[in-house]
C-alpha cells in the first residue's frame, strides 16, 4: 500500500503535462520531479495537520493513514499541473548577456 501511496498519484499529474512529442527520458524526468513535489507537499500537509513533531516513516502507513495519504496526494496531483501550466503561460523570463 505504501508504494501505491507514494508513486500512483504522479500518473494523474503526468496525464496533464506530457505531450505526444515528449521523449521517454523527458517523461521519466517529469515523473521524478512531479513525484518529489507531490510527496513533499503531502508530507507538509500532514505535518501541519498532525503537528511539527509528527514523523512519517514506514511504520505509520496503516490502512487508515494510507487512505488519507492517498486522498490528499491525489488532490495535490490534480492541482500541481494546473499551477505549473498557469505559470508556464503567464510568466516569461528573459536573460540577456552582454558581450565585451
Amino acid at each position: 500500500m505504501q508504494i501505491i501511496c507514494l508513486f500512483f498519484p504522479t500518473f494523474i499529474s503526468l496525464k496533464k503535462v506530457v505531450d505526444k512529442k515528449d521523449r521517454v527520458i523527458d517523461i521519466i524526468i517529469k515523473y521524478g520531479v512531479y513525484n518529489v513535489f507531490i510527496n513533499l507537499i503531502t508530507i507538509y500537509i500532514f505535518k501541519v495537520l498532525k503537528g511539527a513533531n509528527y514523523v512519517i516513516n514506514s511504520n505509520v502507513f496503516t490502512e487508515s493513514f494510507s487512505v488519507a495519504y492517498l486522498l490528499i496526494s491525489t488532490i495535490v496531483a490534480f492541482i500541481i499541473p494546473r499551477i505549473a501550466l498557469y505559470m508556464k503561460k503567464n510568466i516569461k523570463i528573459e536573460i540577456e548577456r552582454e558581450t565585451k
